[in-house]
């Protein structure tokens, strides 16, 4: 997102056209409006005495009013209101005392009506520009004409670049140089800020509590998402198990990372029940992308059988013709794959190998999804099945709880979930 300052002061004088208690509105150096000088709402500031006003001081900073646009996730920008009055005043300079006390009163009173409708417009329901710190106002006389009685505002603009994808973002530079109510009325509400967890595939991962609905047998259908950016090429990518290697028995889904055969980022995902000779073991044909977000779902339909198993990369179903050795392309027959291991996000904690990658979000469900519901979850659209949901975690609102982030449950089947050996730097603004 970028904001130019002229837009910014625009939000002002659109508020002070609103109000008709303010005659005017000024921007530029603090004590323009008594010189004959220009400003960009006043040419040849011929109206710049009409009064009440408010004017926007120039920060300090900025040298001339055509300046460079700041952009970014975070900037804080001073800014200083004054609010003049000369009504009631003498031509000679000098306020009737009598009546000083009320203008004071009166003027702090537009004042601060002026700042609660300046937070609801650059609030979310409008022109989305950040917060303020709360006003602090100072009584003023000016030096430079003592006619006026002036209430200075001064408070702390925290301009924010909400993480959004590039399709939703405003592009603020669009918007008229003077704006007017309708701009503010159309323009789309930003969504707020959204954050990942990022693990360094050292011993960090994500505990699922113990619960019956993960004791699902390999006849029975189910499907994993997950929104992974892997920056470089870790161990592995990305990993959900339970798994239990000593039997061998159990399930896990994964994004192969350096290490891995055949493919360097390819899906892989094995079904093993307690006979180790019978079991599925079944890797994608294309990989992902390092350095970008990617979107990953495994279904398997319960066949038991390679031709039952999907996985499509950004909602683009991928070939699987790669098998790994004498029977592991199943199909499988009796025994069972249910095991009393915990069901970990991130790791293969048996295998001793822990993903390096940042993670937006993690589902499972109890049931096969389809290509067209595949695509409506890369796109960000409604959640299909969502009674079939039984992992769903929320790692956007995930809260750190002193040693540890506590983890959201969206389906409701468990109290939520906890990360293991992570650090509080770990939650990073970026999302898909």
């Amino acid at each position: 997102m970028t904001t130019t300052l002229t837009q910014v002061s625009n939000v002002f004088n659109l508020l002070c056209l609103a109000d008709a208690r303010l005659l005017n509105y000024h921007f530029g150096w603090q004590w323009d409006i008594n010189k004959e000088i220009d400003n960009n709402f006043d040419p040849g500031n011929k109206t710049g005495r009409l009064f009440p006003a408010v004017q926007m001081d120039v920060p300090d900073y900025f040298q001339a009013l055509e300046q460079p646009s700041y952009d970014g996730t975070k900037e804080e920008i001073k800014v200083l209101l004054y609010f003049y009055d000369e009504q009631d005043y003498n031509n000679d300079s000098s306020a009737k005392t009598i009546n000083l006390i009320e203008q004071w009163t009166n003027l702090k009173t537009i004042a601060e009506d002026f700042m609660a409708n300046y937070l609801e417009a650059i609030g979310p329901k409008k022109y989305n520009v950040g917060f303020i710190s709360n006003p602090r106002y100072t009584q003023r006389s000016n030096l430079h004409n003592d006619r006026l009685i002036v209430w200075e505002v001064e408070f702390t603009l925290t301009h924010i670049a909400p993480c959004t994808n590039i399709l939703n973002k405003i592009n603020l530079n669009l918007l008229p140089d003077i704006l007017q109510l309708q701009d503010l009325e159309r323009i789309t509400e930003p969504p707020p800020p959204c954050f990942s967890l990022a693990s360094d595939g050292v011993n960090e991962d994500i505990l699922v509590p113990p619960n019956a609905a993960f004791n699902f047998e390999w006849t029975q259908p189910f499907s994993i998402e997950a929104w992974i950016y892997p920056s470089t090429n870790g161990a592995i990518n990305f990993a959900l198990s339970k798994f239990d290697l000593a039997i061998p028995k159990g399930w896990f889904v994964m994004v192969l990372g350096s290490s891995g055969s055949p493919l360097s980022g390819a899906l892989r995902m094995q079904l093993r029940n307690q006979f180790p000779g019978v079991y599925i073991d079944c890797y994608s044909n294309q990989s992902i992308i390092f350095g970008q977000w990617n979107h990953v779902v495994f279904t398997s339909n319960g066949s038991g059988t390679i031709g039952g198993i999907d996985f499509y990369i950004d909602a683009v179903a991928t070939t699987k013709p790669h098998v790994t050795g004498p029977g592991t392309a199943g199909p499988l027959v009796g025994g069972t794959i249910i095991n009393t291991e915990d069901v970990t996000i991130n790791s293969l904690p048996d295998t001793g190998n822990y993903s390096e990658n940042n993670l937006f979000l993690t589902r499972m469900w109890n049931t096969q999804l389809n290509a067209g519901e595949v695509l409506s979850l890369y796109n960000g659209l409604t959640v299909p099945k969502s009674a079939n949901l039984i992992i769903n975690a929320d790692l956007d609102s995930s809260v750190w709880n002193g040693s540890e982030f506590d983890i959201p449950d969206l389906t409701g089947v468990t109290t939520g979930y906890t990360t293991r050996n992570a650090e509080e730097e770990d939650k990073v603004e970026d999302c898909p």
